[in-house]
């Protein structure tokens, strides 16, 4: 079994194309649900909300940031760059857990700011980070 961070590395590439302005299309879009299926069936064989247990801990908080992201890919590209949900449930549900515990909500950012963010950034302007 491929070790959870190191698909997830595999996910990052796609993801930094659409910030840096290569946007998405179905070749990446298949890569980056390829990159997810090991901590898909991680989630599904653990039986449990979380990867650490019955609540978040330390492994959850350090890929969360990762997955917060994904949605500016269907912000960015359109519709069909939305997770499907037949190959990514399990991380569609925790995602939707995630996004409720306090420590992520108090800094949690929407699609819509990641997406305004991929805009500045693109525009190359300084105010990309102010969103």
């Amino acid at each position: 079994m491929i070790p959870i961070h190191r698909s997830l590395k595999k996910a990052r590439r796609p993801l930094l194309q659409v910030y840096d302005g290569e946007g998405v299309n179905a070749g990446t879009f298949a890569d980056v649900v390829t990159a997810l299926q090991p901590l898909e069936s991680e989630l599904a064989t653990r039986g449990t909300p979380y990867l650490a247990g019955s609540s978040p801990g330390m492994v959850d908080y350090m890929i969360w940031p990762w997955l917060e992201r994904l949605p500016v890919l269907a912000q960015v590209g359109g519709s069909e760059f939305t997770l499907p949900q037949d190959k990514c449930a399990h991380i569609i549900k925790y995602s939707a857990l995630m996004k409720e515990d306090p420590a992520v909500k108090e800094y949690l950012l929407t699609p819509e700011q990641h997406a305004e963010h991929v805009k500045r950034r693109r525009e190359g302007l300084l105010t990309a980070y102010d969103v």
